[in-house]
């Protein structure tokens, strides 16, 4: 009985796991600067994570195509391209020929379990995380899928700042 128990924890665990609400332990990855930057050093709003390879011209599109949302999404969203290569060499060469890019690249295969942190199975392979860090959407359209734009704005939608009762004053 205890094995079957263990058996049924072990389908359980791997089914909610990666799922809409996961809280994602921290995962540790290089930045730029070769420099460990965490989940806890994104900047509060939602996270977008695009896990790419510099050798797959799929990843490499998408990459252009969410440069151009990251001004839409300003202050809502925080972009976040994550390389996968095996060889932190590609990483390097891909930084040097695209300096310009006002995306945050970092280099994700440093981290031993970030596969299995982020259900990782094809690339390129996106995560929306909510500002507790938990997992908000599991599966993500790519940047240049019509749905885009629809998703991010459901899931991180235009705050409206409140106004104050009005008083005599503002007649």
């Amino acid at each position: 009985v205890s094995q079957s128990r263990y058996r049924a924890q072990a389908v359980s665990f791997q089914l909610k796991r990666c799922k809409a609400g996961w809280k994602i332990q921290d995962a540790v990855f290089t930045d730029e600067a070769q420099e460990r930057w965490t989940l806890a050093d994104a900047d509060g709003t939602p996270l977008y994570l695009l896990f790419f390879t510099a050798w797959s011209p799929t990843s490499l599109k998408e990459i252009q195509v969410l440069e151009r949302w990251q001004g839409k999404f300003k202050g809502r969203v925080q972009f976040v391209a994550v390389c996968m290569d095996d060889d932190y060499s590609n990483y390097r060469k891909f930084l040097e020929s695209n300096l310009k890019l006002p995306l945050k690249l970092l280099y994700g295969n440093a981290e031993p379990f970030i596969h299995e942190k982020f259900n990782l199975k094809s690339i390129p392979h996106t995560v929306l995380l909510d500002t507790e860090k938990q997992i908000a959407a599991d599966v993500c359209p790519l940047p240049s899928e019509q749905l885009f734009e629809s998703f991010l704005n459901r899931m991180a939608p235009v705050s409206v700042k409140k106004q104050g009762m009005k008083t005599w004053k503002d007649r």
